[in-house]
């Protein structure tokens, strides 16, 4: 990777770890109906317009299973990919590290935790904390203005077309993830 590059940001879901909301509902919903569930519901959490219990009790009454049982099964969907994480690891020899997450609250907290993966970054940016979510250009300039390097200096890597045109728009270099052996490739391409 080119020395003009000091900060990686990463996003969560979809490249840490594995998608969970979009799936749990498709396999109750048809997919326009799971999509408007997701936006609706999950995009509220994310936003930090409601909490994560909301978003749970929520999701309770769209799909009558139990805001807890949703919770659990969420959890144990939360797949890490150690490939992605192994790259981290070699990344933050060189370069900052950095999380920028459109995530309900609490949730993904739960998933750092139970994985003890807060080590890997600097600095972590979840939308819902800071009332902000991709692909809002707010977000990616405060991550960058908090951690002090400017577009220009940045990779961002994210599985979502819509996130990736706008850090690009911003003059990050972006980065479509598909998979770790992938990303590695374009990585090193840069």
């Amino acid at each position: 990777m080119d020395k003009k590059y000091k900060l990686v940001l990463f996003d969560f879901f979809g490249v840490i770890c594995c998608e969970i909301s979009p799936y749990w509902l498709r396999a109750r919903f048809p997919a326009e109906k799971a999509m408007e569930i997701k936006n609706a519901i999950v995009g509220s959490a994310d936003n930090g317009e409601i909490s994560e219990r909301e978003m749970f009790e929520r999701l309770s009454k769209a799909t009558d299973v139990p805001a807890d049982t949703i919770l659990k099964e969420w959890m144990e969907c939360a797949i890490i990919d150690k490939g992605v994480l192994d790259i981290i690891t070699e990344l933050k020899k060189s370069v900052t590290v950095g999380l920028l997450s459109n995530a309900p609250p609490d949730f993904e907290q739960r998933i750092l935790n139970r994985d003890n993966l807060w080590g890997y970054f600097t600095d972590t940016f979840i939308s819902s904390d800071r009332m902000l979510a991709k692909p809002d250009p707010a977000f990616f300039y405060l991550a960058l203005n908090e951690m002090g390097f400017k577009a220009e200096e940045t990779v961002f890597i994210d599985d979502n077309p819509r996130n990736i045109e706008a850090a690009t728009k911003l003059g990050i270099k972006a980065i479509l993830f598909t998979t770790a052996e992938k990303l590695r490739e374009d990585l090193n391409a840069i």
